[in-house]
């Protein structure tokens, strides 16, 4: 049944990009993906030029199953098993009404592209065909099914091997691996490499697609100096006297290392009475799980006044105080903050700690 769906599902994206053949920004990578997304989009969306022409991913329909969705310019949630008919039945008849030209379709589509298996950039690339590919950088991530670094990289190269004829390749010179990746550049694709500060890339990206679709640098920065990540991925939150760094979607080390970096940065400019971290588990790092864990120790001892870890794994950082599950560490959290405190919040999705935040904004 889930592969009859998937065949339903990339027959129709692949007749609308055959028949409308917009211009593709695929975006993916280990973090960050989310945030170079929602950036170029608003930055496109702003314009008056590309107001009514552009489109990306909705939420988190970055996957085999919801990039479909998003070529048929849906926006839902996630389908479950049950919500999925209903979904499905939409997606076929919006399909056609845009193949036979009743519905506008967009000339320029960002999107955001995930794997948490081997082979699903492979399947996605061999009917999507990015103009410009985009990869924000590379680590370990999801080596319960890739094993090994190299087996990611591999995944990731894919969006660069099936760019569109005489594509853009945008590369950060420094995150891990871009070397890597350059080997793998078709001969009629151009390079275009940014140096930035892995935290910052999301700017150098955004500028050079927005200037490839003749947006001025003014046009573009005026909409970066406003622009702030999406929810839980590097959010600045300031409310009650806190200044809270909300990372809590989801947590890998090399996403931990970036926010720990901009975490140290933050703490120089604002000065805050104490520095609390508040660390969950990394999920799906395969058989060295625990050994990425006991590589942050140190790290995150010397970093926070106050070290709290919240989970199975994350007992390996010995911190101050250490609770199995978020319900358990809220209560005590609460008790802890004063003003004028400054926490980082971060771990993987299902550890939940963007329960925390929830209760330290309310």
């Amino acid at each position: 049944m889930k592969n009859l769906l998937l065949s339903i599902l990339t027959y129709f994206a692949n007749q609308i990009l055959l028949s409308k053949k917009p211009e593709i920004v695929a975006i993916t990578g280990s973090a960050g993906k989310t945030t170079a997304k929602e950036a170029i989009y608003s930055t496109l969306k702003s314009s008056r030029q590309w107001k009514d022409k552009v489109f990306s991913n909705y939420g988190n329909l970055n996957t085999e199953f919801g990039i479909p969705l998003s070529i048929a310019i849906i926006k839902v949630k996630p389908p479950n098993k049950l919500t999925w008919i209903f979904v499905l039945s939409y997606y076929v008849i919006k399909s056609i009404l845009i193949l036979v030209g009743l519905i506008k379709y967009p000339r320029i589509l960002i999107l955001e592209m995930a794997t948490d298996k081997p082979n699903d950039l492979k399947y996605l690339t061999s009917y999507i065909h990015p103009k410009i590919a985009i990869v924000t950088n590379i680590g370990p991530s999801h080596l319960e099914r890739f094993v090994q670094i190299e087996a990611v990289i591999d995944e990731k190269t894919q969006v660069i091997k099936h760019l569109a004829p005489n594509g853009i390749v945008i590369l950060n010179k420094q995150s891990n691996y871009y070397h890597k990746l350059i080997q793998y550049l078709p001969n009629d694709a151009k390079l275009i490499l940014i140096d930035y500060p892995v935290e910052e890339s999301y700017i150098g990206f955004t500028r050079l697609v927005g200037k490839y679709f003749r947006l001025n640098l003014s046009q573009i920065d005026s909409v970066l100096n406003k622009y702030s990540p999406p929810k839980g991925r590097l959010e600045i939150i300031k409310k009650n006297g806190l200044t809270i760094i909300d990372s809590s979607y989801n947590s890998n080390p090399l996403s931990l290392r970036v926010v720990l970096t901009k975490g140290r940065s933050l703490k120089m400019s604002q000065r805050p009475e104490r520095y609390i971290g508040i660390i969950g588990d990394m999920k799906e790092l395969g058989e060295s799980v625990n050994q990425y864990h006991l590589d942050f120790k140190k790290i995150l001892k010397k970093d926070f006044d106050i070290l709290i870890s919240v989970g199975e794994k994350s007992k390996l950082f010995e911190a101050d105080y250490h609770f199995g599950k978020v319900q358990e560490a809220i209560p005590f959290i609460l008790k802890l903050i004063q003003k004028n405190d400054m926490l980082l919040i971060k771990g993987s999705h299902s550890v939940h700690l963007e329960k925390i935040v929830q209760k330290l904004i309310k």
